[in-house]
Parts: structure tokens; sequence; C-alpha cells
């Protein structure tokens, strides 16, 4: 009796120990909201969405044809096709007017207007892996949305994509650290024109292994 016992709290404890790896403390059910550490690499996407907030992406005004749940070709986040571990993220646009752009986000909690305090995280990178392609003058765009009103990106173009992964890395500032106290949403991610008047022919991007790191 004594051993399973002994095996049941080793299981929970390991459990209780993955999970505080994969996750911040204050997102596991059950923990005193003071506790308030991060792990050393949170994941926010790695075959699924790992933010334990919303599962499912918010869609920006005026790209709503991404929430065609019938085209996995528009905006599929259980995507094979060439897919680092089990799954990728695949986004298509193919910039038709009255569609300038395509985006999402992914938010921090489950309901609108929520926010998450990430001042001691100590996270200075976002890290992520990319392929495919782009039309020349569309542009592929992550970057994490600031309440401060500005924010950090990375900017991808047609030349910086081919058809094997990427690893591509957004050093965070002072544009999204000064404002880590209040993050409503984790990372943006948006396909649009260089230039708003030249319709271009869009693209398709798979993304990857979405992760905040220090460095």
């Amino acid at each position: 009796m004594n051993k399973i016992v002994k095996l049941t709290l080793f299981f929970v404890v390991a459990i209780i120990l993955v999970s505080c790896e994969r996750y911040p403390l204050t997102d596991v059910a059950g923990l005193h909201p003071r506790v308030k550490k991060w792990p050393s690499v949170f994941y926010v996407y790695d075959d699924e969405i790992k933010t334990k907030g919303s599962f499912e992406p918010k869609i920006w005004m005026g790209s709503r044809f991404l929430q065609n749940g019938d085209d996995r070709d528009v905006l599929n986040f259980k995507c094979t096709e060439g897919a680092m571990g089990a799954y990728c993220i695949k986004m298509s646009w193919n910039d038709n007017n009255p569609y300038q752009f395509a985006g999402w986000g992914l938010s921090v909690t489950e309901y609108e207007g929520g926010r998450t305090d990430m001042s001691t995280s100590g996270y200075n990178c976002l890290e992520f892996y990319a392929k495919g392609y782009l039309t020349e003058g569309c542009i592929f765009e992550i970057a994490v949305p600031s309440s401060g009103g500005g924010n950090d990106r990375k900017v991808i173009t047609k030349s910086d994509l081919s058809s094997g992964w990427t690893k591509f890395e957004i050093p965070l500032t002072g544009k999204t650290m000064n404002y880590w106290n209040a993050m409503e949403y984790y990372i943006s991610v948006n396909m649009y024109r260089e230039n708003d008047s030249v319709q271009t022919g869009g693209g398709t991007v798979y993304i990857d292994n979405i992760r905040y790191c220090k460095k």
C-alpha cells in the first residue's frame, strides 16, 4: 500500500511540475494569485494554443472572413503540412478587395478586455519559426501588442521566406516591457499591403513554436 501511495504522490508532483514549466503559475487553476513565477520559456503555440487563455484566436475587425470555419486553408491551427511537430498554424490571404489586410491575435484570457501582468516574467525576446511564400508588396508581421500604443514586431517580406523553416526573433524593448503590467494579447499576427493603394497577390505563411524566452 505504501508503494502505491508513494507512486501516486510522485505522479501528482510530476504533473504539477510539468504544468508549471509550460504555463505561468498564475494561470494554473487553484493557485493563490500572489504566486507569480513564469517559466524560463513560455510557449504561446506549439502544436496547439498554449496560452491558458482563450483557445480561439481573436479576429480583428475588417478581416472577419478568417472566421469561416469551413475553409481551413484560410486560417488553420491544426495544419499538418510540414509541421515541425504534430501541427503548425497556416494562414492564407488573397488580398481581394475590400479586405486590405488579414489579422488575428491570441488573448491572455477568455474574456474581452482581460489583462495580465508580465512585469516579473523576465522575457526579452519572442521567437517563432515560419515558412511559406508572399507575393511582391505583401507583408507578414508578428507583433507583441502593447497598451502603450506602440509594439515590438517582426516584418517579413517575400525574400525572408522559403519552403523550409526559418527562425525569427523579436527583441523586446520599452515599447513592450514598459507596459508589461497590462498585457491584453500575447501576439498579433497580420498580413497586409506594403502600399495601401496597390493590391498584391497575398500569400500563405506557416508558423510554429511561438515562444517567449530570456536571452
